[in-house]
């Protein structure tokens, strides 16, 4: 990314490469005049831009800085609007690469240079087209086999939007129900279709209206257009929040699902001190967090997982329960847990759980299921989860929880973007501690 502040650097000094810098707002821009060799000296004269969605930062005066963002060097990034960031004024202008093949060629005026506005009349301009985004697409229902990368146009931020370059983003058994066409009745695909909710990444562009981020800032959040699995992506900024720096990328990246999802869950069921909750798939990504809420709370709480995962249980303060093939084995472990009965249950595997509940005598309105949606209707339990917990407030709350310790989060797994098979490969065998996670940039 590029930075223009008052201390009159010579732009030509900072860039070697080729590259489209086009920082366009729909006002006045500059151009270097004949024998200014870029070096924004005394013969600037004015030209107007043209307007253009903006894709970066620049300042009134001009100094070239680079920064470590990994912006693709064939686009330079700039937030299109007067927003004071970082304590700066920011205002957009526009900047074009131009070429020097006149007199001077092959001197050290003749390497490509910045100027303002459009064409110079002492050299010839050079646009390259905006960078290309990647992103996970699926042409039909299927298995992990649909799943492919694709190069799609850079993302453009509309109205309350900013564009994010995604450095990680989870992945969650919902969206393998999606692909396979699971939930086509409730929520069906439009081919071809992007997936992914979680993210992290930098803030690259920013619109006018937006006043919450500037261009590079670290945020994390979600997308509701099963967009996140890709380089970049466009979200409402009332999706984000300020990642917070402590928080790694893969932590971050993976957070939403599964922090909205367990802390709706929690509510549901509304739990009271000293009060007994069961909680199926009790480990998961999911589950972890849920059991560590109902602690927090107070609950006397009964871990359904592995006998693998005993041990992060209890230390967790949870009373481990080892599932079973066998639910009459199953209800037989979780009564001889709690004698008294079972005040409210959390099921995050599947309908037997919702109708195990029912057994143990645990009344409908305290029983929540986050993927049993038609059990649920049949006996009259909850089906809340991430959508009734999908803001900034909770997303910042459980951030910082997590960035404080306060809550364990774990990361099972990294895998690059065009492994996102593999991922959910993973993912489907339903044994994970942890969260799966696609770094679409590679290693943060």
């Amino acid at each position: 990314m590029l930075e223009l502040v008052d201390e009159g650097v010579a732009l030509e000094d900072v860039v070697d490469e080729w590259a489209a810098l086009e920082l366009v707002d729909e006002g006045w821009g500059y151009e270097p005049g004949p024998g200014t060799h870029g070096d924004l000296g005394s013969s600037l004269h004015p030209v107007i831009a043209v307007p253009t969605t903006i894709v970066a930062t620049a300042q009134p005066t001009m100094e070239t800085r680079a920064s470590s963002m990994g912006i693709p060097s064939a686009s330079i990034h700039v937030n299109p609007r007067l927003v004071k960031c970082r304590h700066r004024v920011v205002q957009p202008r526009r900047l074009t690469l131009l070429g020097n093949f006149g007199a001077n060629k092959g001197s050290a005026g003749s390497r490509p240079m910045l100027a303002w506005g459009g064409a110079a009349s002492w050299g010839e301009e050079t646009i390259v087209a905006a960078a290309v985004a990647r992103a996970v697409r699926f042409d039909r229902y299927g298995g992990r086999d649909v799943l492919y990368v694709a190069d799609i146009d850079m993302p453009s931020a509309g109205p309350g939007e900013v564009v994010v370059e995604v450095r990680a983003a989870g992945i969650n058994p919902g969206e393998a129900a999606i692909r396979t066409g699971a939930l086509h009745d409730m929520f069906p695909a439009t081919f071809p279709s992007g997936e992914g909710s979680d993210l992290a990444g930098v803030v690259t562009t920013i619109r006018p209206e937006v006043t919450e981020f500037c261009v590079g800032d670290e945020v994390l959040g979600f997308s509701f257009r099963r967009s996140s699995h890709a380089t970049h992506t466009a979200v409402p900024a009332n999706q984000l929040i300020h990642k917070p720096p402590q928080m790694s990328w893969e932590v971050a990246g993976s957070l939403y699902v599964v922090g909205a999802t367990a802390y709706a869950a929690v509510q549901a069921v509304a739990p009271r001190p000293g009060e007994t909750v069961a909680v199926s798939a009790a480990a998961g990504g999911v589950g972890s967090l849920v059991v560590q809420l109902l602690v927090r709370h107070k609950a006397v709480v009964l871990g359904i997982a592995g006998p693998g995962n005993a041990d992060w249980l209890r230390g967790h303060g949870v009373i481990p329960i080892a599932y079973g093939e066998d639910l009459q084995g199953l209800a037989r472990r979780l009564r001889e847990a709690a004698p008294n009965g079972i005040d409210a249950f959390i099921d995050l595997f599947g309908p037997d759980y919702v109708q195990l509940a029912v057994d143990l005598g645990v009344a409908p309105e305290r029983i929540d299921t986050i993927i049993s949606f038609q059990k649920a209707a049949e006996v009259g339990a909850k089906m809340e989860g991430s959508a009734e917990a999908s803001t900034p407030e909770v997303l910042t709350e459980i951030a910082d929880l997590v960035a404080s310790g306060a809550l364990e989060f774990e990361v099972a797994a990294t895998y690059p973007l065009d492994r996102v098979a593999d991922a959910y490969e993973e993912l489907e065998k339903r044994h994970t501690h942890g969260k799966i996670v696609l770094l679409p940039k590679g290693s943060p």
